[in-house]
């Protein structure tokens, strides 16, 4: 328990403004305990080092993204253009590959073509002009 001084009350019974001395003697008084101290929230600190670290990861990963979205794959193998056709009605990216590019792999062959065109997928249709790569 803890005790503290209390210097300006006055006495108890004491008329107020007599102006004794004994009015104003001093008393004791108890005072409760201190509140235990509140736990802190624990949160992480990291070091210099761990910022560095951590600056440097996220700045990795942010020029590895914009590395894959901006940077154009290269065409190799396929560097050189062989010549230009005309899809016919009904006919697929596969079956143009399959025709103008014997001895590839059939997937191989289309992926080529698609890539070398700048197709966003694998539709053709009648009377489009596609070129075909070079071996």
């Amino acid at each position: 328990m803890s005790v503290a001084l209390d210097w300006s009350s006055p006495r108890a019974g004491a008329a107020r403004g007599s102006g004794t001395r004994r009015d104003h003697e001093r008393h004791l008084r108890l005072v409760p305990p201190p509140a235990p101290p509140r736990r802190a929230r624990r949160t992480w600190r990291l070091t210099r080092r761990g910022r560095l670290v951590r600056t440097l990861v996220v700045f990795t990963a942010v020029a590895l993204a914009a590395l894959i979205r901006f940077v154009p794959f290269a065409h190799a193998p396929w560097q050189s253009a062989d010549h230009a056709v005309t899809v016919e009605h009904g006919q697929s990216l596969t079956q143009v590959a399959a025709e103008h590019l014997p001895g590839v792999p059939l997937p191989e062959a289309a992926r080529a073509i698609q890539v070398f065109n700048d197709l966003p997928n694998e539709a053709v249709y009648a009377g489009q002009l596609l070129v075909i790569p070079a071996r």
